[in-house]
């Protein structure tokens, strides 16, 4: 046990100054976020999640933003290991939405459903027919992607279905014209 602890705070001291800050800042804003979105339902917390949009538009990003996205996105997954509540798909996304903004990355977030309950990642909602019968629960998932690659979140594209994506307001002001 205390060699394990060893290795795991030599590694934290190995990051750079900005990841270790990182750390600092988003530990204590996962469990925020987290008592939030237990409390206010997800509807309401799309806010935080930029434009909605139907149409993705082609975002310009270069290799150095797309490198510092994919290091974002390892952190908060190393981050949310360690946090002593859960700290599922939408919160980890909304915690790489807040470092995304603040860097100036364009980015995509994307809202999913799952029907199946054996994910441990996802929010746990109601799904209710047109006659109001409850029929199965569903899973909401979320998961951000800079440039068409994956950054945070729960990534199984095949097995959700997107309802909704929301573009950050810097990938509004970076989009392709054609």
């Amino acid at each position: 046990m205390t060699a394990n602890l060893a290795e795991k705070l030599q590694y934290f001291w190995q990051l750079k100054r900005c990841e270790k800050v990182w750390i600092f800042i988003l530990f204590p804003l996962s469990g925020l976020i987290r008592l939030i979105s237990l409390i206010i339902p997800l509807g309401y917390l799309t806010i935080m999640l930029g434009r909605k949009q139907c149409q993705i538009p082609e975002l310009v990003v270069n290799f150095i933003q797309l490198g510092f996205a994919r290091r974002i996105g390892q952190i908060i997954d190393i981050m949310a290991k360690y946090t002593p509540w859960k700290t599922d798909s939408v919160v980890r996304v909304l915690l790489a939405r807040i470092l995304l903004s603040y860097y100036q990355i364009p980015h995509v977030t994307y809202l999913g459903l799952k029907t199946d309950e054996s994910n441990p990642n996802c929010s746990i909602s109601g799904s209710l027919s047109t006659q109001g019968l409850y029929l199965k629960r569903k899973i909401t998932c979320a998961w951000i992607e800079v440039r068409q690659t994956h950054i945070t979140g729960l990534h199984l594209i095949d097995k959700l279905d997107a309802i909704d994506s929301y573009v950050g307001e810097t990938a509004l002001s970076s989009v392709i014209d054609d």
